[in-house]
């Protein structure tokens, strides 16, 4: 969902800016969506998330077609919050990224905090953590 927003907003810049359509695009699929993207030398940038293994695949295929990549592998959403940082935009970026990029975020290894704030933004985001709901059909 992430990816989807991320497209969004950057689609809407490019438009307001008169970058032509298509300069920017997200594909969601499966391992031969990724096998022929990697070994396309038409797609001169890969840029992919997933695990360490698929990185290893991507970047060996992409690699010896002499493309470019950027890979996301294994990584758990680190937030960092400084000491003079605005604690409630820190909660907004916090909330969905830990809410909507990934299901299973542990919040001790998720954001790493200046010891000045970490119990006050505790407080903050259990307390919004506290108020959601989910939808059930």
């Amino acid at each position: 969902m992430c990816a989807i927003a991320c497209q969004n907003i950057i689609q809407s810049v490019f438009k307001k800016n008169s970058v032509p359509e298509g300069v920017s695009n997200i594909i969601i699929g499966n391992r031969n969506v990724g096998e022929w993207m990697s070994n396309d030398p038409r797609i001169p940038l890969v840029s992919a998330t997933g695990s360490t293994r698929m990185g290893k695949a991507v970047g060996k295929a992409v690699g010896e077609r002499l493309g470019r990549s950027l890979l996301e592998l294994g990584g758990n959403n680190a937030i960092i919050i400084t000491k003079d940082a605005d604690l409630d935009m820190a909660l907004i970026g916090a909330a969905f990224g830990l809410w909507y990029c990934r299901a299973k975020v542990y919040f001790y290894k998720t954001i790493d905090h200046h010891e000045s704030v970490y119990n006050k933004f505790k407080e903050k985001i259990v307390h919004a953590y506290g108020q959601l709901r989910l939808a059930t059909h």
